[in-house]
C-alpha cells in the first residue's frame, strides 16, 4: 500500500525558511498575490500566509529598534544610529550576497519578470552610487583605502 505526501513540494524539499521568505518579501513587494505566490514556489497558502506575517512582525520589530528611547542624551542616540546603521549596512551585504549567488541574469524567466529585475538594479544601483558620493563630500579621506 502507498501513501500518499500531502507536504508541500517546497517542505518535501527542505527549502530554508529564510531563503523562502526572502523570495515572498520579494514577490509580496512586487504585487503578486499570497495564492500566485503559494504556486510559484510550490509551497501551501497557508506556508505564505504565515510568511507573509512573520515578515510584518520582523519589519515592525525593526522599526520599533530604530527608535532611540525617549529622553536618550546625544551621545546614546549617536551610538544607537550607528548600530542601526551596521546592522543595515549588514542586511546589505547579505542581499548582495543573495543576489549575486542566486544570478538572476541567468534564471529563466518571463521577459516582464527579467526587465523588473534589471529596473530594480538599475534603480538601486543609482541610489547606492548617490550614497556612496556623499561620503566624499561629509568624509573626504573615506574615500582613501582604510582599515
Amino acid at each position: 500500500m502507498t501513501t500518499t505526501d500531502r507536504t508541500a513540494p517546497a517542505e518535501r524539499d527542505h527549502v530554508p525558511v529564510a531563503l523562502r521568505r526572502t523570495a515572498v518579501a520579494a514577490l509580496l513587494n512586487a504585487g503578486i498575490s499570497q495564492r500566485d505566490i503559494a504556486r510559484l514556489l510550490g509551497a501551501t497558502q497557508s506556508v505564505v500566509s504565515r510568511d507573509a506575517r512573520a515578515i510584518r512582525a520582523q519589519a515592525a520589530q525593526a522599526a520599533d529598534q530604530q527608535k532611540p528611547a525617549v529622553g536618550a542624551t546625544l551621545r546614546e542616540r549617536i551610538a544607537h544610529r550607528i548600530t542601526t546603521v551596521d546592522a543595515t549596512m549588514a542586511q546589505l551585504d547579505a542581499a548582495v550576497t543573495d543576489i549575486v549567488a542566486a544570478r538572476p541574469a541567468r534564471a529563466i524567466v518571463p521577459p516582464a519578470v527579467a526587465h523588473r529585475w534589471r529596473r530594480d538594479l538599475r534603480e538601486r544601483t543609482a541610489s547606492l552610487t548617490e550614497l556612496e558620493t556623499a561620503f566624499e563630500e561629509c568624509y573626504p579621506l573615506s574615500t582613501t583605502e582604510g582599515p
